[in-house]
Parts: C-alpha cells; sequence; structure tokens
C-alpha cells in the first residue's frame, strides 16, 4: 500500500519559489510547520518563518501573510537559535554541553536565512568534533533479580503541585512523612534549602535514589554531585546511590536510558 503523504510535503517547494519575498532583515529560518494561533496548534499547514526579533517592520522589510495560499507564521527565535545565527561554534558547544530540555530539534526541511541552504548542511567544524566526544556505548538493560515488571491495574492516588505556588508546600509534608525509608528519581537536585529538609527527615532512615546531572539552571544553590556528596556524609551506608545511565549525563562513561527531548509538533 502506498505511504499517506505528509500535509507538510508541499509547502517544501512553495518557500523555494518565494525564497526571495521570505529573505527579509531579521529572517534566521525558514521551514514547513503548522500554523499557531494564540499559542495553540490550529493543525493547519504554514510557512514557519524564525526572525531574531518581532516588530513591526518598515513597508519594504513586511513579510507576506500567505504565499500560494499558505499562512506565513511569523515566530521570534529562543535565545539558542539567535546564537546558533551568530556564533555556530558556541551554539554547537552548548548544544552538547547544556541543558537537554533546551535543545532545538531538527526541523525537516528547514533553511537557513537568507542563503536558502539546509540548516542541517550548515555545522561548525566543531560540531562534529562535539559529537564524536559525547558519543557513549548503550549498556544491555537487565532487570534486578525477583523483580517482576508485570503491569499493576488499580486505582492509583497522583499528588501534582504546580511550583513554585505550591510545589514546596506538597514537598515538605511529603518528606514529613517518611517513616523508614525514602526512594527518590529525579532529574537534578541543586537546591540547598531542599537538601536541608532531606537531611532533617532522613535522621535515621533510609534513601535509594538515582539521580541525573545536566548543566547547573540559574537558580541553583550547588551542583548535583555536591548534593550527592552532602547525602553521603550525613547517611553513610542508609544511602544507596546510582547515576542515571543517560546520554547527557557526564558522570556515566555508557548510556541505558537514551533521554532526549523531541517533539512532535511545532512549539510557540
Amino acid at each position: 500500500m502506498p505511504t499517506k503523504e505528509s500535509p507538510l510535503t508541499a509547502i517544501g517547494p512553495i518557500i523555494h519559489r518565494n525564497l526571495s519575498k521570505l529573505s527579509k532583515p531579521g529572517v534566521l529560518t525558514v521551514r514547513p510547520g503548522y500554523e499557531l494561533c494564540d499559542h495553540r496548534l490550529t493543525g493547519k499547514p504554514a510557512i514557519v518563518v524564525t526572525v531574531h526579533t518581532k516588530k513591526d517592520p518598515p513597508r519594504g522589510e513586511k513579510l507576506p501573510e500567505r504565499l500560494e495560499g499558505v499562512p506565513v507564521d511569523v515566530r521570534e527565535a529562543t535565545p539558542y537559535q539567535r546564537l546558533r545565527a551568530g556564533d555556530p561554534e558556541s551554539a554547537a558547544v552548548a548544544l552538547t554541553y547544556g541543558r537537554q530540555e533546551m535543545r532545538e530539534p531538527a526541523w525537516p526541511g528547514e533553511l537557513e536565512m537568507p542563503s536558502g541552504k539546509p540548516l542541517a548542511s550548515r555545522q561548525p567544524p566543531v560540531h562534529v568534533a562535539l559529537q564524536a566526544h559525547a558519543h557513549k556505548p548503550q549498556v544491555p538493560y537487565s532487570p534486578a533479580a525477583d523483580t517482576p515488571l508485570d503491569p499493576v491495574q488499580g486505582a492509583i492516588t497522583i499528588t501534582a503541585g504546580v511550583s513554585p505556588d505550591c510545589g514546596l508546600e506538597l514537598l515538605d509534608k511529603f518528606l514529613a512523612g517518611t517513616q523508614s525509608s525514602l526512594v527518590v528519581a529525579m532529574y537534578d537536585f541543586t537546591s540547598g534549602g531542599i537538601l536541608g529538609t532531606f537531611e532533617k527527615v532522613l535522621d535515621r532512615r533510609n534513601l535509594q535514589m538515582v539521580l541525573d546531572n545536566p548543566s547547573l539552571n540559574p537558580t541553583a544553590n550547588q551542583s548535583d554531585p555536591e548534593t550527592v556528596d552532602a547525602l553521603q556524609q550525613d547517611l553513610g551506608n542508609r544511602f544507596c546511590f546510582a547515576w542515571a545511565l543517560e546520554r547527557g549525563d557526564l558522570a556515566c562513561p555508557g548510556v541505558d536510558f537514551p533521554f532526549r527531548v523531541s517533539h512532535q509538533s511545532d512549539r510557540p
């Protein structure tokens, strides 16, 4: 059976036929995508234009609203996209060592402007070296002995808190309910205040933890290795710890969880 053609397939040729109309000051990239309206996807195919800064341009520099019947969706660039346009070497370093959730996906058919060449081909030499440095071998997953992984069905209560409004309040109550042991899997643990709460609550209690080791965020009080060292000193043999075998984690030589941020659709 023939495969179903993507609704975006026809937009690539339209972009190529109209590159001169899309080549305006401040335009960084152009690609096929989906239209956004009030920060929501409409599901309608569109020509997505990324600009350095959204503003009201002079009459001669204004982008068209539609091309060959297809809407032109103008979006302001992220900090990474601006860095990539002005300093691709630094952008390659940021892509390798930066926080994973800040990564920009490789959008199919995206063109660098004003050259009109595929963005994927515009990789600085340092990018190849960094990618090779970041490569890690895949570690086969081996389940723990006598630990069934059978599906479980039933009514399960989930407590969710939205930070910063109520997240810490719920976390304090949750930690205070620890009676004998606590099992934790976290992305990062860089809050000195929460570490202090852990140390008080876990007096004479056991802690098992799996932790990632991403680059520091702007609100961090300490690094993840510093947190682990503090817990190890406080809890001793009551602390059982392992770094997550994840591709971006500098502490691990291999990969078991090939975590990456992937975008299945457009975003504002």
